[in-house]
């Protein structure tokens, strides 16, 4: 964020940042979506004598899954921007 805050935007660091966010974030929607079906609540009527497996299809949310491909594809928008960068320094 120092990169960004100084207005030197297309750095290496900061494209690494934004890949690694986005990792983070779809790697957080993964485990969230594969927590609703692992963590099966197990529920115990004692009046019927009765064990049954409650399952709730509780899809988590696609905010994490969103944010996560917005930092992704900004991070290659980022990485394009490197590229005419260095394209305009060889440029006379």
């Amino acid at each position: 964020m120092d990169q960004v805050a100084s207005s030197n935007y297309f750095v290496l660091e900061t494209i690494n940042y934004l890949r690694q966010s986005s990792y983070l974030l779809f790697l957080l929607w993964i485990i969230e979506f594969g927590s609703t079906f692992i963590l099966v609540p197990f529920r115990h009527d004692s009046l019927l004598n009765v064990s049954y497996v409650s399952v709730v299809m509780d899809f988590p949310s696609v905010n994490l899954l969103f944010f996560g491909s917005v930092l992704f594809v900004l991070a290659h928008v980022f990485s394009h921007g490197i590229l005419l960068k260095e394209d305009l320094k060889l440029t006379i």
